[in-house]
């Protein structure tokens, strides 16, 4: 499967005709993981929005010392994690490895950006759906811990 083909399955990419996919896949690279390999760790900057290609990836809080981490989600292929590094600057809240080998695509920030400013309407499309994401994520985190309270 082509990185296009990829793009165009993904949801923040929803929205945006073939030739918006073309000129978001020009500035995407290719990655390879082995199993147990770090993608990145929790607290490093965030630069990159990932793309799973093939294989899974964990999602993990803590690990610090002699505790492991835990696993709060993982990734299957067609999926994309990282996307809060498109948005802002800030230090990556969770850690990312591969649970298996895995081909990875990548969209660095910047590039992306470039992207964003040369076509305003792709811009607006990926953060709209990645509003639209997060505010998803925001909303049942929410409801868990609602439901965490009641049982106290």
């Amino acid at each position: 499967m082509d990185i296009q083909e990829i793009l165009q399955g993904i949801e923040i990419f929803q929205g945006l005709s073939r030739s918006e996919i073309d000129s978001v896949a020009q500035v995407c690279q290719e990655r390879s993981y082995r199993q147990g390999e770090l993608v990145f760790s929790q607290g490093s900057t965030g630069d990159e929005l990932y793309v799973v290609k093939s294989g899974r990836v964990a999602i993990e809080l803590g690990g610090r010392g002699h505790s492991p981490a835990t696993v709060i989600h993982v990734v299957e292929p067609n999926q994309v994690f990282g996307e809060l590094a498109l948005i802002d600057k800030d230090r990556r809240a969770a850690g990312a490895k591969a649970m298996s080998d895995c081909e990875i695509v990548i969209l660095p920030r910047e590039d992306l950006h470039r992207v964003f400013e040369a076509n305003h309407h792709i811009g607006h499309v990926v953060m709209h759906n990645i509003a639209t994401v997060v505010a998803s994520r925001l909303r049942k985190a929410n409801l868990e811990l609602v439901a965490i309270q009641s049982w106290k």
